[in-house]
């Protein structure tokens, strides 16, 4: 127990002394507003450079992004399924299969898949 505390201590003073080193050392820059901004030479901009997007694509990134994680977790199942007893391989796999049937279900059924409403 004591152990851990000694490495918790370590790595908090470790990082604490990382995070002063780099605000020592990184260059202090002030940003102008011209620095900011877009090349257009020489001229100010006239609109501003930030385009509104369709929220569908915000949409299907989250819904790859869950489907992904879940596949991240059922990666590490594969190589311990030897030490696995069938019974909780079945009972894991098939909860499984069940989130992603379920959140594929309310996805549709929220109509997330159609393009246009």
């Amino acid at each position: 127990m004591i152990n851990i505390l000694y490495i918790m201590i370590i790595m908090f003073l470790m990082s604490t002394v990382f995070c002063l080193m780099n605000y020592t050392i990184s260059k202090k820059m002030i940003m102008k507003r011209e620095k900011n901004t877009s090349f257009e030479c020489g001229f100010s901009p006239i609109t501003s450079a930030r385009l509104p997007f369709s929220i569908q694509f915000f949409t299907i990134t989250l819904i790859f992004l869950m489907f992904d994680i879940e596949i991240t977790f059922i990666m590490p199942m594969i190589p311990s399924m030897n030490l696995m007893k069938l019974n909780s391989l079945i009972f894991t796999m098939s909860m499984f299969f069940m989130m992603l049937i379920i959140g594929t279900i309310l996805e549709w059924n929220d109509s997330s898949f159609e393009w246009i409403k």
